[in-house]
């Protein structure tokens, strides 16, 4: 290790800037997730014994969380059992 890298690990600002990027560009990324993304879970049944949740590319109005059970209860069509 050279004097040169030895001085830049004690500058803290250098380790606060790099901090407040990698915050940016998490934020950043959670943000555009939440925009575009969305999660869809099914409850358990017979093919999927203990259900399944899939993160899938979302439509305008869609919840960021949604079902299968959330979509045939906002059906107008009525959906029978």
């Amino acid at each position: 290790m050279t004097s040169q890298d030895a001085a830049a690990n004690l500058n803290p600002t250098a380790k606060a800037s790099n901090a407040k990027w990698w915050l940016i560009g998490a934020g950043g990324f959670m943000s555009l997730f939440y925009a575009f993304y969305g999660l869809y879970t099914v409850q358990p049944i017979g093919a999927l014994p203990e259900g399944a949740t899939a993160i899938v590319w979302r439509n305008s109005g869609e919840p960021f969380f949604n079902s299968a059970d959330a979509l045939g209860s906002r059906s107008p069509i009525p959906v029978h059992r």
